[in-house]
Formats: structure tokens, sequence, C-alpha cells
């Protein structure tokens, strides 16, 4: 048997397994990675090598000089030219997007009215059926940038607007009782706005109404848009996938509405060069996985290959350009303002169970400090340094005593930010708490709060936990989250 022979032999073995069984690619990458390379190429190595091969034996026969040499050059190329004609759509839209963009020519002033168009892949901007005021939202507002915000989702363009068209809007108007829920974006902080909670606990509220889009004289727009044909088969010929991530400003004037910046991020994958086969291996999720058609490259516009599904993120640099000031960290409110709303929330019936959790959460939020990778916000450096103050204690055994009140999952971190010899004044109505606590997550959010606490600080008080008299499956609740302390 030839040596040619024995090598498609063995391409064909292993262009079978790479294609039939692509988890052993997997493998294959995990064994120094040499083994796993040879599986992904070995169909596209296969294909080429066996009809360059076929093809150079028609030229010997037909007595044409270096048979070996044109028929690479041949298959090779017809392998490129097949590429190039399946990316030449993908291309000119690529290019028809680039060309499309504005570049901002003027400095941005910021009217009485601002209107946010954007698409639904903003954390938090859209919870069931209530439009929130998002973070660029509270931002243009407590910033003073514009005294409204006009909130509306999907694509728009100087073309279709609908001045007529009513949307949510919001205001910041001074009232005795700001209702959170329903209104601002608050998951934690991760994309409500830092002091927000506060400044609203000080009196300053969100307020939501309906106004006609008319109303806005500046509209930014961010719209993500995923052209995915064929995405999920990775044999077709007609396979075009491009993610498009655009921001936007629309202004109004006199002769109708112009559009004064665009702004793309384009993601494409267009065939490789030549035309190849096998085994695609990726991570979606985070998690390795295989399967088989043709190969891509992926093709960038203003993008470095990183998403964060957020326009703060993914256009920062951009965002600070349009914005500039309007974006800086919101002041907070005097805490001795903040101080006094809270003592008439917690422990009265004034306002709605949801509401004081709201307030409860962001206020034990204000005092933890965070580092850059945690914030996820425009601000990657930013630091509360808020101490604690005794009135603040007072106020949390207030609310920690308030049976409105029943998540206390982030008392942990705050007892942990702001050192726990600060805030032992905790102890007796947490103690107090879990000892009357009913509910799984009361407990253990409880549990873990006390658990911060060093054992000396704990003296006196494991003995009370211990001798309540819990059931057995309320103790381990209790161990489930106290470390062993209890």
């Amino acid at each position: 048997m030839k040596r040619v022979h024995i090598f498609f032999i063995v391409m064909a073995v292993l262009s079978a397994i790479s294609l039939f069984v692509p988890a052993l690619i997997i493998v294959g990458f995990y064994l120094f990675a040499v083994p796993g390379i040879i599986l992904l190429i070995a169909p596209s190595v296969l294909v080429y090598t066996f009809l360059i091969y076929s093809f150079a034996k028609f030229l010997i026969n037909k007595s044409i000089t270096y048979p070996y040499i044109l028929s690479s050059i041949v298959l090779i190329g017809a392998g490129c030219i097949a590429s190039l004609i399946l990316n030449l759509p993908i291309w000119k839209q690529v290019d028809e997007l680039k060309n499309s963009d504005v570049v901002l020519q003027e400095k941005v002033i910021f009217p009485d009215s601002v209107a946010i168009f954007s698409d639904h892949y903003e954390p938090g901007f859209q919870d069931k059926n209530n439009i929130l005021c998002n973070p660029l939202c509270q931002y243009l507002l407590y910033n003073k940038a514009t005294k409204k915000v006009i909130i509306g989702f999907g694509s728009v363009s100087p073309e279709d607007i609908d001045q007529e068209k009513q949307l949510t809007s919001y205001t910041v108007e001074h009232r005795d009782n700001c209702q959170q829920q329903g209104t601002v974006v608050n998951d934690k902080e991760n994309s409500a706005i830092q002091n927000v909670q506060m400044r609203m606990a000080s009196g300053e509220c969100l307020v939501k109404s309906i106004s006609p889009l008319g109303d806005a004289s500046l509209i930014f727009t961010h719209l993500r848009t995923f052209q995915n044909s064929q995405v999920k088969d990775r044999w077709s010929l007609t396979r075009n996938v491009m993610s498009i991530n655009q921001i936007g400003l629309i202004k109004k004037a006199s002769e109708g509405y112009r559009t004064i910046y665009r702004y793309s991020k384009i993601e494409a994958k267009p065939f490789l060069f030549p035309l190849s086969l096998g085994s695609i291996v990726g991570a979606p999720a985070g998690t390795l996985s295989a399967g088989v058609g043709f190969y891509h490259y992926s093709q960038y516009v203003n993008y470095d290959g990183n998403q964060h599904f957020s326009f703060f993120r993914d256009f920062e640099s951009e965002m600070h350009t349009i914005f500039g000031d309007a974006i800086s960290p919101i002041k907070e409110s005097p805490r001795a303002d903040v101080r006094e709303r809270l003592r008439g929330i917690f422990g009265t019936t004034g306002n709605a169970k949801g509401e004081k959790q709201m307030y409860f959460s962001s206020y034990v939020g204000s005092f933890i400090d965070y580092d850059s990778e945690n914030i996820g916000r425009i601000h990657h450096d930013f630091r509360k340094n808020i101490r604690i103050h005794p009135d603040d204690i007072e106020i949390l055994s207030i609310a920690i005593n308030d049976p409105d009140v029943n998540d206390f999952s982030r008392l942990a971190d705050m007892i942990f930010s702001q050192k726990e010899e600060n805030c032992l004044g905790l102890r007796e109505p947490l103690v107090n708490r879990l000892i009357n606590a009913k509910t799984y997550e009361e407990t253990r959010s409880l549990s873990r709060s006390l658990s911060t606490f060093s054992n000396e600080n704990l003296v006196g008080y494991k003995d009370r936990i211990q001798d309540a008299g819990f059931t057995p499956e309320k103790i381990d609740w209790v161990k489930d989250q106290s470390d062993g302390k209890f």
C-alpha cells in the first residue's frame, strides 16, 4: 500500500471521529492541545488533499508540468473564490452600516425634555409591565441635565417619529413620600445609580407620568440587532450571522428631526478562506461544546469582542463624549435628611411592605464598599467611604424589628465593610428577630448577618439562640448560614 493511501485512510478515520464524535476534540484539547488541533483540521485537510491529488493525477495524464503545484493553486483558489462569493452580501452590509455612522459635530446641549429609546436587553429597564427609570434616566434627572425623561423601546428614526405617541415619562419632584416600586431600577445597586434611593428617601421623588414623544427635543437611541440567518445550521451556505450594537442621537429642529450622531459596533461572521469544514468548538455560557459545519471568522468594526448588554459599559467612552458631566456620580443627600425620613418609614404603617424592604436594602447598601469589579457601572473607581453613625445603628435596629422588612441578606456585607466593632448595636435586634423568625430566607439571612461577628462579640448571644427551642428544621436553617457558630 502506498504511503499516500495510508495518509488518506488515516485522515479519513480522523475526519470521521471529528465529524461524528466532536466531543473528542474537546478531550484532545485537554491532552496538550495538539490532538484537538489535528482533529479540528482533519476534515478540511482530507478534502483538499484528496481533491488536489486526484486533479494532479488528471494533469499528469495530460502531461501538464508541475501538476501538484497547479492542482493546489486551482483547488485552494476555488475554495477562496467560493468564500469570497458567499461573503460579498455580508461585507456589503458591514460597509453600509459603517458608512451610515454620523460623527458628532456639535456639543450636546440638553433641553428640558429628553427621550431614551432602547432595546429590552438593558437590565432592569422594564419590570414586567412597568417601565422603569434606568441608569441614564436617573443620571440626567438627578444631575439636573434635564427636567423630564421620556422612555421608549425599539428602533426609532427621524422619518418615523410619532410626536403624538404617549409614553412613560419621569420627572423629579419634592414630596413627603417617594414610591420606589415600579419606578426606579433597584437591582442591589448593580444597575441602580448610587445615591438615588437615598435621594428618594430624603424626598426627591421620581414621579412617573405619561407624555407625548413630541415633548422631547433630543432622543437618545440604543438598539442591538442580531442577524442570525440560518444560525443553527452550520452547514448552510446562506448562513449570515451579524451582531449590530448601535447608539445615536436624534435632534428636533424647526424643519423636523435629524440624526446628529450614530455609532455602530459590529461583529460579522463571514466564511473562512478557503471554504473549509470541520468541527466548531465554542464556549457558550462558559461551557465548551463542539458542532460541525463550515468554518467562519469574526470581522469586527469598533468592537473588541466583549459584550456587556448595557449601553453604559458597551459604549463607555462614547457615553462620556455625548453626556459629559451629566453622567457624573450623583451627589448623595445629607445623611441627616435621610435619617429623618427613614425614621418615619420603619416601624410605622404609612408605607407598603415592599417599599420598606426597598428602602432598607438601599440604606444598608449605602454603607457597603465595592471593589471595581463588582460595581458594574460606568464609574469603575467609585468607592463610598461612608462610615456608619450611631444614629444609623438606631434606624437599622428599628428596621430589623419591623415585620414588613424580612430580607436581611445585605447586612452581613455591611457589617464586614463597616467593621463589626462599629455595628455591635445590631446584635440584640438581630438575635431577637432570629428567635421570632418564621421563614427560611429570613432565618438564613439573619443567621448569616450574626455570623459576621466574631465569637468574642457573640458571648451570651449564642446561648440565647441555642436555648431558644428552635424546631429541627429551623436549626438546620440557622446552621446553613452561620459558619458553625450556632
